[in-house]
């Protein structure tokens, strides 16, 4: 009796395993790699994290693993970048090394992030038509000549959603339909916005009986990722960008997640799907790309060529890129979220390095919209990182002024100008908002008394938001000193004024 019991048992457990086995091998397993915001395919930190190289070995192991596997990045990565402003064989290169750093990596699909709108209407098309891999966008239309229409890659539609179908060894089928959505930060003369979650519902709705699961590969805020989770619960999975910390949240049953920027590190989502029950079960790992992941030959040689592009232009310029300045024992937030909406301690560091290339100098100012880096700044500083938050370079002028003119420029720049560009950070001055009172030196500001204050020299050609009057016209300008060929590197570029500055000053 024994002996029949546990046969009948362990015979039991033989055939349940067997059937977990069959269904095994039936269900249909897929990787999707995921990352957001990369601005630079060279790795960070002395070469300790990131890398497209990194990425490139990732998505080449994973593959091996499984064929079913996709590599997806949710926006920004053609710009802001060292590279995209500096000129190679006569042009700026403007993310055309991106490009080729993403094809070889292997990069399968893509969404418009804010940053891609940066480039002009030319570039932004030279870089799609130079894209191996697809690009998707469901709520953002080319505008030609007042018409709107689809943009284009090498003569195709750039779709509002693709559809990826993978199959297990009988034939059966899984079908996944990715739909891409942008905010509408920047608004470019050629690029119209439709609301986004409006278009992804229609998009939605038009292929949800044509797949067996729906993804979101978006470019937006977080609290936006949640309203759209929110407004379609159907959905599995939000690959998000934008923010530039790791997030992984659940709205609902809906899964958001969205990798460190620049690659630090990537989402590694397991997909497994169940062709009879249909039914899909979801993992995912945050991976980060360190020094354990070795780069991958091919994709580095790319890296390595446009790094010695950059290393002879930037030299050529007076910057050595390799030479550390500080140490940081705290980040430095130098985010366009952060930087362009409050005071911030990058932006005091630079404007007061803008001060020191003018002794006689009471004050400074500095549009943070010079500032470019859009990320932190951690660990070991560079002189290439310096060229990373103002890859614009410029001079710094001394300009003499009425302290009207000063005050003036002094609150717009600190309250129409909040959220945007020309958001103004001092040396030496105070702006209380509540009051409108400013002070230079801990003094009051007189309006008729002549102040002299250091700043960028875009800042007085009248181009800066909302700051028109601020010109060499304006009767209130009494002189502007511009470097001359005596003057010193720290007056010609402010870029070398900050890594003066951090030689002489350490951070503490």
């Amino acid at each position: 009796m024994l002996f029949n019991s546990l046969h009948k048992y362990f015979l039991g457990v033989s055939l349940a395993l067997l059937m977990c086995q069959c269904n095994s091998s039936k269900l249909i397993q897929v990787n999707i790699l995921q990352t957001n915001d990369v601005y630079e395919i060279a790795p960070l930190e002395g070469g300790k994290t990131g890398g497209m190289a990194r990425l490139a070995q990732v998505k080449k192991d994973l593959s091996a693993q499984n064929p079913n596997t996709i590599s997806v990045l949710a926006g920004d990565f053609l710009n802001p970048s060292v590279l995209g402003t500096l000129s190679f064989e006569g042009s700026r290169i403007q993310g055309k090394q991106m490009i080729e750093a993403m094809n070889s990596a292997g990069i399968d699909l893509v969404t418009f992030g804010n940053h891609e709108f940066d480039l002009k209407e030319p570039d932004l098309l030279k870089r799609i038509d130079e894209s191996n891999f697809g690009w998707i966008i469901a709520n953002a239309s080319y505008i030609k000549q007042g018409t709107k229409a689809p943009f284009q890659q090498k003569g195709q539609v750039v779709p509002a959603y693709h559809i990826k179908e993978f199959k297990n060894q009988e034939g059966k089928t899984f079908k996944i339909g990715f739909i891409g959505i942008c905010l509408n930060m920047n608004q470019p003369n050629y690029v119209s916005f439709e609301d986004p979650i409006q278009s992804f519902k229609e998009v939605y709705e038009s292929i949800k009986n044509e797949v067996d699961m729906v993804i979101g590969l978006t470019h937006q805020n977080l609290e936006e990722d949640k309203a759209l989770a929110a407004a379609i619960p159907e959905i599995k999975l939000i690959l998000g960008g934008h923010e530039h910390d790791n997030v992984l949240q659940l709205v609902g049953n809906v899964r958001i997640t969205k990798a460190d920027a620049n690659a630090k590190s990537a989402y590694i989502h397991r997909v497994s799907y169940n062709p009879e029950s249909k039914k899909v079960k979801l993992k995912s790992q945050l991976k980060t790309l360190n020094e354990q992941i070795p780069f991958e030959p091919n994709t580095q040689q790319i890296v390595q060529k446009w790094t010695k592009i950059a290393d002879e232009a930037l030299r050529k310029e007076g910057i050595n890129p390799n030479e550390v300045l500080i140490t940081l024992k705290e980040p430095l937030d130098a985010r366009e979220s952060f930087i362009r909406n409050q005071p911030s301690p990058i932006g005091q560091l630079i404007a007061k390095a803008a001060a020191s290339a003018y002794p006689e100098a009471r004050g400074a100012i500095l549009n943070v919209g010079s500032i470019r880096i859009d990320d932190f700044l951690s660990g070991q500083i560079t002189q290439y990182d310096v060229a990373r938050l103002l890859p614009f370079g410029g001079g710094v002028i001394l300009v003499e002024m009425k302290g009207s003119l000063l005050l003036k420029t002094i609150e717009v720049g600190r309250t129409l100008n909040i959220g945007k560009g020309g958001f103004l950070e001092f040396d030496n001055i105070t702006f209380d908002s509540a009051n409108k009172q400013a002070t230079i030196q801990g003094q009051a500001i007189d309006p008729n008394q002549n102040y002299k204050i250091a700043m960028p020299a875009f800042l007085i050609t009248g181009r800066e938001t909302n700051l028109s009057f601020l010109s060499r016209e304006n009767p209130e300008v009494i002189q502007v000193t511009e470097p001359d060929a005596s003057a010193p590197g720290i007056q010609k570029d402010i870029r070398l004024a900050l890594i003066e500055f951090l030689k002489n000053n350490p951070l503490k």
